[in-house]
């Protein structure tokens, strides 16, 4: 049966067509996008010209004329909160001549793409991938270097396009809770590692009265943060500094929200740090839980860091032992479950060089990945080693049938012997480093992977495991500050949350791990050459690109068999949200746009919001257009 599905991950939408068999003359597939609710129809976009054609202006066309030749896609502009369906139609024809067998389309399962997956549990991820060719264009000058004076600028400045782009929605999520605070006469503790960020500081300052803040330094000379702190110290906010040793690392970005009546209700954390940078030149994720047991949690760890920061030395053994202890299990109010771990936990100060004792929260992660039984899907910035991306790569090599894709920041996150097997060739690899079409080639631009003075790319710690599996108990996430490799937990402050049976978050974060690999799977393709050159940069003007696709027992065709069975659970993750976050009405008013309301005489904040959450959080930016693929 032919079929196709769509499935939400943070700002993009996952496309994956399947066909009974090969089409006979098929170029490739058009894909379309309905917005049921207005009834907009959008033909999604692609910058791959045939074989034979130019496109030396690098500029897209719809997929009805330059389809696309793969049956994984990706939406980057979709709009949120509303209900949308896609068609996939095949094209058949020639390029010159592409014509639509509109008796072989097939729609997608609706969806709403929104935050908020289930009445416990939000996500939001940005799009912070430099090495795109939407970036290329906006940056790229006429001798061919990068304006990096442009892109520095545009992303510490607010609504400018860069920063739009990159950042996604990001900045208002991680500002919800702060100016709910201010709303509702709450408070907020924050455990931050980096803080920069013009707009996120600025948010901080005009809630000050609603805020305690532990800040830890960024090395020695505190380089990051130095201008910041020292504003939140003239502002005269409650501010803890964590002053830590060179090689450990206050590496938490953690906020609780506590109501007027003093209950813990929210937590919020994930991989992204509070700069510029983090929103807009690297890839990363937060996660919001609504949960009073999993937020008192939190905080009970925060009044920890901040007693901990006047120790000697800071990160004593007594606090050590704290993070060590087993916190119990917790149930959400949609059915999954949570259990925290914190860090460090180890009383050795440092991983001992040669058989380091596994940690207790890695002692927890490592066998859940031993015990996948379908697919595992990861993001890491270095997790060192031992390692959780040592055992995923163990167990693809010697499972082949595991469905298994991982992304790493840099080639450093690998041994010699897993570069050796990265480099195989005429093979998928499971993890690839994150890369930029170096030299400009075909009809593609040459890409930066990294702004300068900065070295995260892919900066996100996301693990998910068997998010399709029909026993909830089986599906596992994690989504953390914690680099999942034993060095974190003997040297950092973290926090790691590992949900199971969320099977709405699963699926969020499968996509955009789909979406995030797929991009640098892409780059590191066009980067080979010789025997492992595998992209040419145009599409082919026969119907043998579908070939590899019904391999049986291939990468490819796994990969879409597993896929597919999303469609059975998407129901879960695309109802539309009935469980908003429960602000009361006053808060509805400060979080929008307006002249003047009522506010306590100390906090001029709430009277004169400076970035309206509300009206951003429904109003996303554009995400970015560019079909490399």
């Amino acid at each position: 049966m032919n079929n196709a599905i769509a499935v939400g991950g943070g700002t993009i939408v996952l496309l994956v067509a399947d066909y009974d068999k090969k089409i006979p003359g098929c170029l490739g597939y058009c894909w379309e996008r309905q917005n049921l609710v207005t009834g907009e129809k959008v033909t999604l976009t692609s910058l791959v010209p045939f074989s034979g054609a130019t496109n030396l202006d690098n500029t897209e066309k719809p997929t009805d004329v330059w389809p696309v030749q793969k049956p994984i896609w990706f939406d980057e502009e979709a709009p949120t909160d509303t209900k949308i369906q896609y068609t996939v139609t095949p094209i058949v024809g020639t390029p010159q001549l592409p014509i639509r067998r509109n008796d072989l389309a097939v729609k997608t399962n609706i969806l709403v793409l929104t935050e908020e997956l289930t009445m416990s549990v939000s996500f939001c991820a940005n799009n912070g991938i430099l090495a795109t060719q939407k970036v290329s264009r906006a940056i790229i000058k006429r001798d061919g270097t990068f304006d990096f004076d442009k892109l520095m600028s545009e992303i510490k400045t607010p609504n400018t396009p860069l920063r739009r782009l990159l950042a996604g929605n990001m900045s208002p999520f991680l500002q919800f809770l702060i100016k709910k605070a201010a709303a509702e006469n709450g408070h907020v503790y924050l455990a931050l590692y980096e803080l920069n960020d013009p707009e996120l500081l600025q948010c901080i300052l005009d809630n000050a009265k609603f805020v305690s803040i532990i800040l830890s330094n960024t090395g020695p000379d505190d380089a990051t943060n130095k201008d910041a702190r020292a504003a939140l110290h003239a502002a005269g906010i409650d501010i803890t500094d964590r002053i830590l040793a060179s090689d450990e690392i206050g590496h938490n970005k953690f906020v609780v929200y506590v109501d007027a009546s003093g209950v813990a209700r929210f937590f919020q954390g994930g991989s992204i740090n509070w700069t510029f940078t983090g929103l807009c030149t690297q890839t990363n994720g937060a996660i919001r839980v609504r949960s009073d047991e999993l937020s008192a949690q939190a905080l009970d760890y925060w009044h920890l860091l901040r007693a901990d920061s006047s120790a000697t030395p800071v990160q004593s053994a007594a606090f050590r032992a704290a993070n060590a202890i087993n916190k119990p299990t917790i149930t959400l109010a949609d059915g999954s479950q949570v259990k925290f771990w914190f860090a460090p936990n180890m009383q050795a100060r440092s991983k001992p060089k040669t058989n380091p004792p596994m940690p207790p929260d890695m002692a927890e992660v490592i066998p859940m990945v031993r015990a996948a039984e379908e697919a595992v899907f990861a993001l890491f910035f270095n997790p060192g080693h031992p390692s959780v991306l040592d055992v995923i790569l163990e167990e693809a090599a010697a499972r082949p049938e595991l469905v298994a894709r991982a992304a790493v920041s840099t080639m450093q996150a690998f041994t010699k012997e897993q570069i050796i097997l990265l480099h195989r060739a005429g093979e998928n690899p499971v993890a690839v480093p994150a890369s930029a079409i170096h030299q400009a080639f075909a009809n593609y631009l040459a890409e930066t992977l990294q702004a300068p003075d900065t070295h995260a790319v892919i900066h996100n710690k996301d693990l998910v495991i068997d998010p399709l599996h029909p026993d909830l108990s089986k599906v596992k996430v994690v989504k953390t500050c914690h680099n999942m490799g034993y060095k974190a937990s003997y040297q950092n402050d973290e926090n790691m949350p590992i949900f199971t049976g969320s099977r709405s978050l699963a699926l969020a974060m499968m996509a955009n791990i789909f979406y995030i690999t797929s991009e640098f799977r892409f780059n590191w393709a066009c980067n080979q050459t010789g025997a492992n050159q595998q992209i040419l940069g145009f599409l082919e003007v026969t119907d043998s690109w579908q070939d590899k696709y019904y391999v049986a027992g291939s990468t490819p065709r796994r990969e879409i068999d597993y896929l597919m069975r999303a469609g059975t659970y998407l129901s879960e993750q695309t109802s539309v949200v009935t469980h908003k976050y429960p602000l009361k009405a006053e808060s509805l008013v400060a979080l929008q746009p307006q002249p003047k309301r009522k506010a306590p005489t100390k906090s001029k904040a709430p009277a004169k919001p400076k970035a309206p959450a509300k009206t951003k959080a429904k109003t996303k930016p554009k995400a970015r257009t560019t079909k490399k693929r």
